[in-house]
């Protein structure tokens, strides 16, 4: 992660997460682990170094989740944790059930 600014508190075993700013990704998500924050003397910047919580080389699948504007970052992530998933709406849409998206 580049251009990161001095003024941030960045530290090793910090959890980066997603910001939803960009619209593209909701707000919340998990993306990795700090690992390492490089400060040289004569940048205005850090370089942050994170491992990816996942290794994306390996997905054979991927649920999209769609919440909406209500939608508060962070639910999902405690879903996975509770071990949530195809006993809920992946299952129904196999069944006919969902909505088919």
């Amino acid at each position: 992660l580049d251009y990161v600014g001095k003024e941030e508190d960045v530290l090793p075993g910090d959890t980066l997460i997603t910001s939803g700013f960009g619209r593209v990704f909701p707000k919340g998500f998990p993306v990795g682990t700090v690992f390492q924050v490089a400060e040289e003397k004569t940048e205005l910047s850090r370089r942050v170094g994170i491992v990816c919580m996942t290794d994306l080389n390996k997905l054979e699948e991927v649920f999209i989740i769609i919440g909406g504007r209500d939608w508060k970052g962070g639910e999902a992530w405690i879903e996975l944790e509770k071990g949530s998933g195809e006993e809920d709406g992946a299952k129904e849409d196999r069944d006919g059930g969902g909505e088919g998206r």
